[in-house]
């Protein structure tokens, strides 16, 4: 075919040369092809004005080429769902063609010698690379995998290396051959199978080196509508320097992948990938089809509109936090903590990953004890259960029996895998709400969630931080005796394994456990406000997660009429200053008073400027009108609460705003709204008479 024939350290190379610069023709198909005559029309319009209409502002190129390229790319993925083959053939064929074509130029430019004569442009060899390109290669793959996912639908685990093993053994020997063979009866060659015989097998050795973990992820994350796609886009190798890459690379990917426990999904890259796509999908969501300025910001269609892309950028945002785990599905769960800050559809959506977060593997778990203590799991625990007492973003809880006591307990065991990932999470957090911020909402400063849980998340990652915290409260509380911190087992807790006294209750929120046993909800909710109060106003020191499952409520054996309460979880407090805690306090006894003039002092003191409706709204869970007429006289009707909903996500700039202002402020308003959420569930008291009582 070539003269590097000739030589057989290079007699792989001819399969391979051709297909170098894919890359780089794929971008200049795209560039010229759909990209060039799509801005150029714009531009043309905009100086010139089309259809008609005159001119069209420069300062509109830019949605004008977006909506065309939007209208380009749906029509395109329309055809391709009607004509997947064709579809195949198209691209695979340009790509193909155009990788010889780039090969050809760099022979003429980059690899020509000195003194050497450039060469024509081959066009029979392109035909033939066009040829082959879009009715051999294209057809056999789309069929081949198609059988293979019909064989074998599950892409994890032995399946995924059956496919991979199926696919180098069987495919990639007979497409090698293919090219050959047709390749030297398109050029006229006497012998079609000599290129066969001396080539066969260098080539397929070293396409195993490429191609193994590149079908591994095209099998992984590839949907099988793109993945003969995926093999005409990655068709490209490196010649000699392939083999220094691979001796770096490959060993390395081993190793990150044995890390993940050899999964691909998992590792730093496509989480970081994973997560880019879904908030970049999101983002665009919101910008193509909510903020055109065709609909009336205050229209009830607006409305519909904004409250359907919350549905589904919620449910996408939702499976992103279950998929990537650990530090995702905190972010999401303080996402599902903001009810009233942030719209219903989020909340309501993301609250589920409280109670439905993903759990590990018992067997997984037992290797975190082993490792972290230096001993068998069974030298320790007489008995464990398999099944959790409940699973958290990054540890769940088992009920367990200390061997050398008998003594039932609870342990906490951190998900494996969580506190290396972490770190990969937070910065991929980062750089996407930075991103959101700065490119697409500037009027939006979420940044403050990154930053806080930036903050936090190490020291919810080390358990003896949440050990201590455990002992700290305990003792601040030791004379409420109605409230139940569990006892540390400082001899079996580290960094990743936390053992304490098991304590039995239900949910607060179980309103059928209360009536069961007799308790009445309105003692519940009293004590709960009695102890958030007290934390915030006088201990200065608040347990920044009091939502449902972390506090439990049982009946007291001695004595029915005083039910006990447990508060779990202690990984994160947060120490309020006397000057902020002052004005705090003055600022509820304002709202309460219905001292306007208060309300605004007090809130410009606690940094949130000229919001200061805003945040009275935010810190009670109430209406402004409720406010101004007094929120101890009237609960909070259906009405009012479907007010509150929709202005959540009509001021969400404004919310955020006041939630940047002040990270105190943060916790407060959670510690407040759960209070006033437990007084609204579990049948309301005076919310006048117990505040004041509490900050007297």
């Amino acid at each position: 075919m070539h003269d590097d024939d000739a030589c057989p350290v290079l007699a792989h190379e001819q399969f391979e040369m051709r297909e170098i610069a894919l890359c780089t023709t794929s971008s200049s198909v795209i560039n010229y092809v759909i990209i060039a005559p799509v801005m150029g029309s714009s531009v043309l319009q905009a100086w010139f004005g089309g259809s008609g209409r005159g001119y069209l502002p420069l300062n509109r190129t830019k949605d004008h080429c977006f909506s065309m390229l939007s209208k380009f790319f749906r029509v395109g993925k329309e055809f391709a769902k009607r004509r997947p083959l064709v579809v195949n053939c198209l691209v695979y064929g340009t790509l193909y063609c155009g990788a010889e074509c780039s090969q050809q130029t760099l022979r003429r430019t980059v690899f020509l010698k000195e003194g050497e004569l450039k060469p024509d442009y081959d066009y029979a060899s392109l035909g033939r690379y066009a040829l082959i390109g879009s009715a051999v290669f294209p057809i056999i793959l789309y069929y081949w995998y198609k059988w293979l996912d019909a064989r074998y639908p599950i892409n994890a685990g032995i399946t995924l290396v059956k496919k991979v093993f199926l696919d180098q053994a069987l495919c990639t020997p007979f497409n090698i051959c293919n090219f050959y063979i047709i390749m030297s009866l398109l050029e006229g060659k006497d012998d079609p199978l000599a290129e066969v015989r001396a080539k066969l097998w260098p080539t397929y050795l070293t396409s195993c080196v490429y191609w193994i973990p590149m079908t591994s992820i095209n099998f992984l994350l590839m949907p099988p509508s793109a993945r003969v796609v995926y093999v005409a886009w990655f068709r490209m190798k490196r010649w000699r320097y392939l083999k220094l890459a691979a001796s770096v690379g490959i060993p390395g990917c081993l190793y990150v992948l044995y890390k993940n426990d050899w999964d691909i999904a998992m590792t730093g890259i496509s989480r970081f990938g994973r997560a880019g796509i879904v908030v970049a999908s999101i983002a665009m969501d919101y910008r193509r089809n909510l903020y055109t300025g065709q609909l009336d910001a205050n229209s009830e269609d607006y409305a519909n509109l904004r409250s359907e892309i919350h549905k589904r950028s919620a449910q996408k945002l939702f499976e992103l936090c279950c998929r990537n785990g650990g530090a995702f599905i905190k972010c999401g769960q303080h996402i599902g903590a903001l009810d009233y800050l942030l719209p219903e559809e989020y909340v309501s959506r993301m609250k589920t990953l409280h109670s439905d977060a993903p759990k590990s593997k018992l067997k997984n778990l037992l290797q975190v004890v082993r490792e972290d203590l230096q001993t068998e799991p069974e030298n320790v625990f007489s008995e464990i259960s398999e099944e959790p007492l409940g699973a958290a973003s990054l540890a769940q809880v088992h009920k367990a029996v200390l061997k050398e006591s008998g003594e039932t307990v609870a342990v906490k065991i951190q998900h494996p895998h969580v506190k290396d990932r972490s770190i990969v999470d937070m910065r991929t957090m980062e750089v996407l709400l930075w991103m959101v911020d700065k490119y697409f909402y500037p009027d939006f400063q979420f940044s403050w969630l990154a930053e806080s849980a930036r903050e936090n998340l190490p020291k919810e990652l080390d358990f003896t931080h949440e050990a201590r915290n455990m002992s700290k409260v305990r003792k601040m509380f030791s004379h409420l005796k109605w409230l139940r911190v569990p006892k540390v087992r400082w001899q079996w807790t580290t960094p990743r394994v936390l053992v304490m006294d098991f304590c039995p209750g239900e949910s607060v929120t179980d309103l059928e456990n209360l009536n069961k046993h007799q308790i009445p909800p309105a003692l519940v909710t009293e004590r709960l406000g009695e102890l958030y109060s007290a934390m915030i106003f006088e201990e200065g020191f608040v347990h920044c997660d009091p939502h449902p499952g972390n506090l439990l409520v049982s009946p007291n054996p001695k004595n029915p009429n005083d039910p006990i309460i447990t508060l779990l979880d202690h990984g994160l407090y947060q120490t309020l200053r006397s000057r902020f805690r002052l004005s705090y306090c003055h600022l509820w006894m304002s709202v309460l008073d219905r001292d306007i003039p208060g309300i605004k002092k007090h809130s410009k003191e606690l940094q949130v400027g000229d919001l200061a409706e805003l945040f009275a709204c935010m810190v009670t869970g109430r209406s402004w009108a409720s406010i101004t007429s007094g929120i101890d006289k009237a609960g909070k009707s259906k009405a009012e609460e479907n007010e509150i909903r929709a202005d959540a996500g009509k001021y969400l700039p404004q919310i955020s705003a006041v939630s940047f202002a002040n990270h105190e402020l943060r916790y407060c308003a959670s510690c407040c709204f759960y209070s006033l959420f437990y007084d609204t569930f579990l049948k309301p008291i005076d919310l006048q008479s117990r505040v004041i009582l509490i900050v007297v």
